[in-house]
């Protein structure tokens, strides 16, 4: 029996901390679905009190701790101790694990085939947030041949096109992401005169853009019950989102829940009216497609891969340069009777349904990483 290679991931946060819940999801639902083809063992971020470089399995993985910030020399022997016949790196500006794997590579100090996913970061907001800093990154990373033999990986067409406005010398590979479907959680009544129950559920940092969701909500006149949740990955960025929260007109109610177990997410959806992430850019969006295995309409923007929300009563994708459009959404939504309000959440059901096929997005991410592998 041939034995199984072995694809060694750097992902900088991985389970048992959830900080980087979209990649987390990813990395666990790949290593269910491919465990059979392949062996995934992954390099995470240390949490506080972990024992580092002590490999352990976890959720199908084998996952070895690696404290932030422990260098270059640190990465390497790492590397080099772990036999690996690829190697992936999450996220292009990425500083403290993929360029260092980078300037490895070039150098020979690493032999493994590399695949390098951008997961997003090439959408034209996630690329205006810290604008000049980024712009002044890609020049280098283009100059500097860094990426020369290196693969890099897009989940669709149109994020391949984003990363080829970037990258245009670069071999680009389509892998999707592998969402399997979940048992659809039971939705708790709301009372027909009860405030909208809206949730926002995502990383807090300025690309989910969740100031604009409370600017959006405070200027609206409908009741509403905001509620948020999701670890804080920018605490200054937090500090500026609490501002907006005071002094709220009296139709408004915001709380901030804190982050939520994985296990808990599809109920915690669930129990709201709708979903809201007006996102600069997803090249996925985890947590949109778990609001719509919960059964929960989703408001978002245009900027990810899920698009005609409304003609199948999903939801809405709409631009972030017309507020009054979803103000308009919002004012119409929330007058739904509930059998009306019923259908939605079916159509948001059924919209994950239409879109998710766990096992022949699974073939075609496992040809990804098998092209990957020949290419090095």
């Amino acid at each position: 029996m041939t034995s199984r290679p072995t694809i060694l991931v750097e992902l900088g946060c991985f389970k048992p901390g959830f900080r980087a819940s979209g990649p987390n999801q990813s990395w666990s639902r790949i290593a269910e679905a491919l465990s059979d083809r392949f062996r995934f063992r992954i390099i995470g971020e240390a949490d506080p009190g972990e024992v580092e470089g002590r490999w352990h399995e976890l959720d199908g993985c084998e996952r070895v701790a690696l404290r932030r910030g422990a260098g270059i020399t640190a990465l390497s022997r790492l590397i080099r101790s772990t036999p690996a016949a690829l190697l992936v790196c999450n996220g292009f500006f990425n500083t403290t694990m993929t360029l260092p794997t980078l300037l490895l590579k070039k150098s020979g100090r690493i032999r493994p085939p590399l695949l390098l996913a951008p997961r997003g970061e090439f959408s034209p907001g996630a690329l205006a947030l810290k604008g000049g800093r980024k712009r002044a990154y890609l020049s280098f990373m283009r100059r500097s041949g860094l990426l020369r033999n290196v693969t890099v990986q897009a989940t669709d067409e149109s994020e391949r096109n984003l990363i080829v406005r970037q990258l245009p010398d670069s071999c680009i590979l389509i892998g999707p992401n592998v969402r399997p479907l979940a048992t659809l959680p039971i939705a708790p009544s709301n009372p027909a005169d009860g405030p909208l129950r809206v949730v926002f559920l995502s990383r807090i940092d300025r690309k989910k853009n969740l100031h604009w969701a409370i600017d959006l909500l405070r200027g609206s006149k409908v009741p509403l019950q905001f509620s948020i949740f999701g670890p804080v990955s920018d605490e200054a960025y937090w500090s500026y989102c609490q501002s907006l929260m005071v002094n709220l007109p009296p139709h408004l109610t915001i709380d901030y829940r804190g982050a939520v177990d994985p296990e808990d997410v599809l109920a915690t959806l669930a129990g709201h009216d709708l979903f809201l992430l007006p996102t600069l850019g997803e090249n996925f969006g985890h947590a949109i497609a778990d609001a719509f295995l919960a059964g929960t309409p989703a408001l978002i923007s245009d900027a990810t891969p899920w698009r005609g929300l409304i003609g199948a009563t999903a939801g809405a994708d709409l631009p972030l340069s017309q507020p009054s459009v979803w103000h308009d959404f919002l004012r119409r939504f929330s007058e739904l009777a509930p059998d009306d309000r019923a259908m939605w959440r079916q159509g948001a059901r059924l919209f994950a349904e239409d879109r998710l096929d766990a096992a022949a997005d699974a073939e075609r991410l496992a040809c990804c990483f098998e092209q990957a592998i020949n290419l090095g």
